[in-house]
């Protein structure tokens, strides 16, 4: 069988969307190349096919970066699940819940780090309280303390960590979490 050879806008439409699907996963602003196409069609200077594709599935993806909320995904501890954001860079883990002025029923932030340690937290610029648990790298809770808002004491945890989990303060003893009990990932 003859394999017929693809036009020249299937290959540019193919290249445009391995080019969204590329942005979407890295959730990047457009570039300088894309701001200058975003000019070009603002002023009313046409575009080709290629620019048009790429630009519409880049200015597609910016505003829909833009506009949602922060990705939440579910975590279970016991029977209760969790819907929280994940931090899971040093730009997130810093940042965390700081400028907050309410989580939702259920809902917190996971902090993941690259390796286990004793990872210390505070609550500057945090302006409700929480609780903290510490979690080792199989998932176990190794401490839960509460942390009041806006001061700059730290609180490290009594054995290396891999996550810390935030939530409202006094979440983990109103739904029976304890010392032991293990964060999975799935039911």
């Amino acid at each position: 069988m003859k394999r017929e050879k693809a036009s020249l806008d299937q290959r540019i439409e193919k290249i445009a969307f391995i080019l969204f699907l590329f942005l979407l996963t890295h959730s990047t602003a457009p570039s300088s190349i894309f701001e200058t196409w975003v000019e070009k069609r603002r002023s009313g200077s046409t575009l080709s096919k290629p620019q048009m594709l790429v630009l519409g599935a880049v200015e597609g993806l910016t505003s829909v970066a833009h506009s949602q909320s922060p990705l939440k995904i579910p975590i279970y501890i016991k029977s209760k699940e969790v819907w929280v954001e994940v931090a899971k860079t040093p730009e997130e883990r810093t940042h965390g819940l700081m400028g907050r002025k309410h989580l939702g029923k259920d809902e917190g932030m996971l902090f993941v780090f690259e390796k286990e340690d004793y990872h210390g937290f505070w609550m500057k610029d945090t302006q409700m309280p929480l609780s903290i648990a510490f979690i080792d790298k199989e998932g176990r809770i190794v401490s839960i303390t509460d942390m009041k808002p806006l001061t700059l004491e730290t609180h490290t945890p009594p054995h290396p960590i891999l996550y810390a989990l935030e939530m409202k303060k006094g979440w983990f003893s109103a739904n029976g979490i304890k010392v032991g009990d293990i964060l999975r990932f799935s039911k």
